[in-house]
């Protein structure tokens, strides 16, 4: 479903489902798999796997997906690199200790 272009599965699945739903209970798991998902060169893909830390659930574990957050930045593609940029925004407003414990320096 990472792939899926339908506009509700894009809304909901990394966000949401996959977000604050899986990682709330299989965190360990569901970084497992983010570590093979980020494999996947598609745009919906790597915007679902951004999208997952856009969730309050999702950012408590991004220092530990840094690797994965590393390599969405260095998509080429607009859609995910705003995608990883807003949450990494979004992060260092709310949480901001959090994102002083990441390696990666952003501009403002």
């Amino acid at each position: 479903m990472l792939t899926d272009r339908d506009p509700y599965v894009k809304k909901n699945l990394g966000q949401f489902a996959i977000g604050d739903g899986l990682l709330r209970y299989y965190p360990d798991k569901v970084l497992g798999r983010l570590n093979k998902w980020i494999v996947i060169n598609d745009e919906n893909a790597r915007w679902n796997l951004a999208k997952i830390f856009s969730s309050a659930e999702g950012m408590k574990y991004i220092v530990r997906a840094e690797g994965i957050i590393i390599t969405l930045l260095n998509d080429e593609r607009y859609k995910v690199k705003k995608a990883i940029h807003s949450n990494l925004n979004k992060v260092r407003k709310k949480e901001p200790e959090l994102f002083g414990k990441l390696a990666i320096k952003m501009d403002s």
